[in-house]
C-alpha cells in the first residue's frame, strides 16, 4: 500500500524480545525490533499531488516563518510504499500487514493509489512478444509508431517498465535512446533498430 503524510515519525512495529524455551526456560534467541522510519523528501510527484489535496503542510518552514527558509512541499512530504519497504528489508508478510494496519488507522496518513498509466497509444499493449513476434520486431514496430505520432523513446521506456516490463524490449528501447542521443538533434524515436 502507498501512504503520504506531512509528518515524519518512527513507528515501532515489533519490540525487541528475548525468546526462551518453554521446556527448559533457557534463552534460545532474540527477536529483533522492527521500526518503520518515515522520513521526508522521498515522495514521487504523483504522491505529492495527492498529499496536497489532503494536507495543509502547516508545519513546513517558509520564508518569514521560524528559520526563514523555504522547504518545498516535495521535500517536506512523507511517502512510503509498504510493499517496497518490506521487500527492501526482507520483512515477512505479517510485518508488512502491521505497517499497513497502523498507517491505515492513523489520522496523520492518507492511503493513496498508484496512478494508472495510459499507454503511449490506445493499442500499444496489443503488440506483444509472442510466437514469431520477437522482442526486436515489437520494439522496432513500436519505435516506428512512436516516430509517426511524436512519442519519445523515454515515454515508451517509462510505460514499458511500469506495466509490461519486458526486459528485452526495454533494453532495445534503451539502445535506440542511446543511438538517438548520440545522433544530432533528431525527431523523437527517429533512430530505429535494425530488425
Amino acid at each position: 500500500m502507498h501512504f503520504v503524510s506531512d509528518n515524519c515519525l518512527r513507528v515501532n512495529l515489533r519490540p525487541h524480545k528475548e525468546l526462551f524455551s518453554q521446556a527448559t526456560g533457557e534463552k534460545i534467541g532474540v527477536e529483533g525490533s522492527i521500526h518503520l522510519d518515515l522520513s521526508r523528501g522521498t515522495a514521487p510527484d504523483w504522491a505529492v499531488a495527492e498529499a496536497l489535496k489532503h494536507f495543509k503542510f502547516a508545519s513546513r518552514p517558509t520564508p518569514g516563518s521560524t528559520g526563514g527558509v523555504d522547504i518545498p512541499v516535495d521535500q517536506w512530504c512523507v511517502y512510503i510504499d509498504t510493499e517496497q519497504w518490506g521487500a527492501q528489508h526482507n520483512h515477512p508478510r505479517d510485518v508488512i500487514g502491521k505497517a499497513d494496519a497502523y498507517l491505515s488507522n492513523s489520522p496523520d496518513f492518507l492511503k493513496i493509489e498508484l496512478p494508472v498509466l495510459r499507454p503511449p497509444w490506445p493499442n500499444y499493449n496489443e503488440l506483444t512478444v509472442q510466437g514469431a513476434r520477437t522482442a526486436e520486431k515489437v520494439a522496432v514496430r513500436n519505435l516506428e509508431t512512436a516516430l509517426e505520432i511524436g512519442i519519445t523513446v523515454s515515454a515508451l521506456i517509462s510505460y514499458e517498465e511500469a506495466t509490461r516490463n519486458n526486459a528485452d524490449v526495454v533494453a532495445l528501447y534503451l539502445k535506440a535512446l542511446g543511438l538517438q542521443q548520440s545522433a544530432s538533434e533528431e525527431e523523437p524515436a527517429a533512430v530505429l533498430l535494425e530488425a
